[in-house]
């Protein structure tokens, strides 16, 4: 039995790896929101805290579990050392995912703070008109008695616990952005101009956790940016990507054994290029499968033939080819068949399948009203 403490969306992976191998297990979470989040994904039992040390020990008594798997939020400091020193206790194994930080410390804009409080202090006495805060309900709290609200937004998740607690702090109702993450730098960068924030005070959540996008849109808008630090590690084996922490645990992920290449047209302009490598980038992080390798039709590298070339040398064994495509085309009916039919005569020892292309998918007509929100607000 697996005890994963969830709280991010890489718990969610984690988790659904795991009901796909049928490997038992119960994830807590902290909040109400993030159980409502988790229990309708996920097939294992979901348990809602607060937790600390003792009741950790109790749950790995009661459950009978062997392993435990930390894939809570990097700065839940508290949380990560109570899991952890329940973990040795019990005598039992602690493996811990952690988000890569993001490198942006040559950046003379950005300052970093080991504490809430050591970045109340620092902005108490400046000059800032507006400032923007990224850090959660806790972060928005430890910073509410050294900074004047009157000049603070918060974004915060939507829940109810979440926006209960800005107003008990003291943020005005109208300076409290209630929205479920990650954000685009484009959304960042409309907020940021519309509500003209001049210090952006968040966390280094990493690039799954917009980190990037927000310090991008920072960038672009003019305003200072104050980081809170990382908290110093929990104890536990360390691993920056899901497969590689359920390949230590032993769990045979079906779906994690397959190879993808995302196929997109392809241009002479890399500009049009880069949003498919970004999108293979992601799918990579997530550790979702052997490995995701972008490739191009036409116009662009690397060509499918190379992709294959490559694949075969490295020993890879199946293959699926998603073509990331809106709709049917000649490109979808003959020239993607045509090309893998070739290449399955060309390597009789690879199993090579093609997945069906986006087409007019639901969720497109979400992705479009989001795209106007944007341009409209």
């Amino acid at each position: 039995m697996i005890l994963l403490a969830g709280g991010t969306s890489e718990a969610i992976e984690i988790a659904l790896a795991l009901d796909r191998a049928k490997s038992p297990y119960i994830i807590t979470v902290a909040t109400g929101y993030g159980y409502d989040e988790t229990a309708g994904k996920v097939s294992g039992h979901v348990l809602k805290g607060p937790f600390d040390k003792q009741s950790f020990e109790k749950l790995i008594k009661e459950y009978e579990v062997d392993a435990v798997v930390d894939a809570s939020h990097v700065y839940a400091g508290e949380l990560r050392c109570e899991l952890s020193a329940a973990a040795h206790a019990a005598g039992v194994r602690l493996v811990r995912f952690e988000r890569d930080p993001v490198s942006v410390d040559s950046n003379p804009d950005i300052t970093f703070f080991g504490s809430p409080a050591e970045l109340g202090v620092w902005a108490r006495d400046k000059d800032f008109k507006k400032i923007f805060v990224s850090t959660g309900i806790k972060g928005l709290q430890a910073l509410a008695g050294h900074i004047d609200l009157d000049r603070v937004y918060a974004r915060m998740l939507p829940s109810g616990e979440s926006i209960t607690a800005a107003l008990s702090a003291g943020l005005k109702p109208s300076h409290i952005i209630a929205m479920e993450g990650p954000f685009s730098r484009d959304l960042n960068e409309a907020l940021f101009r519309h509500l003209r924030i001049d210090l952006l005070v968040t966390k280094d959540s990493g690039e799954t956790g917009g980190f990037t996008a927000k310090i991008e849109a920072a960038g672009n808008t003019g305003c200072l940016v104050a980081v809170l630090k990382r908290p110093e590690p929990a104890g536990g084996e360390v691993f920056h990507d899901t497969k590689s922490l359920l390949r230590t645990l032993g769990i045979a992920d079906e779906e994690s054994g397959w190879h993808v290449v995302l196929l997109g047209h392809g241009s002479r302009l890399e500009s049009a290029n880069r949003g498919l490598k970004l999108v293979a980038k992601e799918m990579e992080r997530r550790g979702q499968y052997l490995g995701v390798t972008p490739a191009f039709l036409q116009h662009a590298e690397p060509s499918l033939d190379k992709v294959f070339q490559e694949l075969a040398e490295s020993g890879a064994g199946r293959i699926v080819i998603m073509p990331l495509f809106l709709f049917e085309g000649v490109h979808i009916t003959s020239d993607i068949p045509e090309e893998i039919e070739t290449i399955q005569a060309r390597y009789p020892h690879m199993q090579v399948v093609q997945s069906r292309f986006i087409g007019p998918d639901p969720l497109l007509a979400g992705i479009c009203i989001h795209r106007i929100k944007d341009t409209i607000q």
